[in-house]
């Protein structure tokens, strides 16, 4: 704290979130797949992921309201193809977009 007050400057800080703070795709979900995302979209998440990547945008959203940080966070799609044949899993079919095509 001593260091920013003398520095007078905040570091930036980048956080990478991802969907999963809105929901599973469930009906019960919050948010539907007819909705357009903005900033204002209220996080409901159904996974203990999307609840860690929840709480932790919380976090970046307070610490930069308080000036301790200047905090950026970007929901990214699935950033990683998983190997193997489709799973469970709420990316999915991310996975499969790329995976498909490369197969054959």
């Amino acid at each position: 704290r001593a260091w920013q007050e003398a520095s007078n400057t905040r570091p930036t800080f980048v956080f990478s979130s991802a969907g999963a703070t809105l929901g599973a795709g469930h009906e019960a979900d919050w948010v539907t797949h007819d909705d357009t995302i903005s900033d204002a979209t209220r996080a409901a998440p159904h996974t203990t992921y999307g609840t860690t990547k929840a709480c932790a945008e919380l976090l970046l959203a307070d610490y930069s309201r308080r000036s301790f940080i200047d905090g950026r966070g970007v929901r990214l799609p699935s950033v990683i193809v998983r190997a193997g044949a489709p799973n469970a899993a709420t990316t999915s079919c991310f996975s499969s977009v790329v995976r498909e095509p490369l197969s054959g």
